[in-house]
């Protein structure tokens, strides 16, 4: 797995993951909380 920013100007935005060989990727961004932070995934794709 690999993760990298979706625009590099913008390092705490968005975020990919690509997996399974580069076959899948996810889309995500982190919501930071003091309670409960989320993962919230936007886009996700795997063939």
């Amino acid at each position: 797995m690999s993760v990298e920013p979706v625009q590099f100007t913008r390092p705490s935005g968005a975020h990919v993951i690509y997996f399974d060989h580069g076959r899948g990727w996810l889309r995500y961004h982190f919501t930071r909380r003091t309670a409960a932070p989320q993962i919230v995934i936007d886009e996700c794709y795997w063939q």
